[in-house]
């Protein structure tokens, strides 16, 4: 599931403003999730990977909503 979180999350056009997101909807920081979950490391938790996928196709989803 990580290969897929990183081709998703290569799709997306603002990560700081996604990385925000993800950081409010489990609670965390920003700066941690940018730096453990989406640079180098992907140490995403297992049981939190079926919602990052979620969150990531409704970010693009949205972001071709925009630009369309």
């Amino acid at each position: 599931m990580i290969d897929n979180i990183k081709i998703l999350h290569g799709q997306i056009h603002d990560k700081m403003a996604f990385n925000a997101m993800v950081a409010e909807d489990f609670k965390m920081e920003a700066r941690s999730v940018a730096n453990h979950w989406f640079c180098g490391y992907w140490a995403i938790p297992k049981s939190k990977q079926p919602r990052v996928v979620e969150l990531l196709q409704n970010a693009i989803k949205e972001q071709n909503n925009i630009t369309a």
